[in-house]
Formats: C-alpha cells, sequence, structure tokens
C-alpha cells in the first residue's frame, strides 16, 4: 500500500498535476521519501541533455528499418501463400474423392440391377 502511495504522488508529479505530497502521505518517513526521490528525479533532468542523432544514423536506421519491414511483408505473402495451396490441393483431392465414391456407388447400383435383371 505504501508503495502504490509513493507511486501515486510520483506519478502526479510527473504529469503535473500537482497535488500536495502531504495530502496524499500521511508518513513523515513517506514524504521523505518522495521528496528525496524527486530530488534524484530534478538531478536526472538536469544531467541528461537529450541529444539528436546524427544525419548519417538516421539514414542507416531508417534504411534498415525499411528493409526490415519489406522481408517481413515478404515472409507473410509466402506464408499466407503456401497455405492457399494447399488447401486449393486439399480441395481437389477432396472433389476427386466425392466423385469417385459417387461412381462407385452408380457402377454398384448398375451391376445389381443387372443381376436382378438377369434372373
Amino acid at each position: 500500500m505504501r508503495r502504490r502511495k509513493i507511486a501515486n504522488v510520483l506519478a502526479a508529479h510527473a504529469d503535473r498535476r500537482g497535488g500536495d505530497q502531504d495530502d496524499l502521505l500521511p508518513s513523515p518517513a513517506d514524504q521523505a521519501e518522495v521528496t528525496s526521490l524527486l530530488r534524484l528525479a530534478q538531478r536526472l533532468k538536469e544531467t541528461l541533455a537529450p541529444v539528436a542523432p546524427s544525419p548519417a544514423f538516421r539514414q542507416q536506421l531508417k534504411g534498415s528499418l525499411i528493409s526490415a519491414a519489406v522481408e517481413r511483408a515478404e515472409e507473410r505473402v509466402r506464408d499466407t501463400h503456401i497455405p492457399f495451396l494447399r488447401r486449393r490441393w486439399v480441395l481437389i483431392g477432396a472433389a476427386a474423392g466425392s466423385a469417385l465414391s459417387v461412381a462407385g456407388i452408380v457402377a454398384a447400383i448398375l451391376l445389381r440391377h443387372r443381376s436382378v435383371v438377369r434372373l
């Protein structure tokens, strides 16, 4: 529960929602910990400066991302194309099997009819 309260105070501070720490954290130990963490966050913010990547790096990154996207798209096309071909052959096989079954039934009926007619 204590961690959740501290996390809420830090989130409120990060979101700039404001709110007085004393209202959210009744314990002096919690207030001291939050104050310490906020000081650390401020020092990190002052120390760490954003760095802009070089144009060469950006160009290389763009090229590698595009090639990775193209490879991924090609894999998806290959993966979806193979099951389609397999499905097609399965359907052809099923149709042929059904046709042979019907032909066998018709042949059996005709043979039985011939044998009955001869008697």
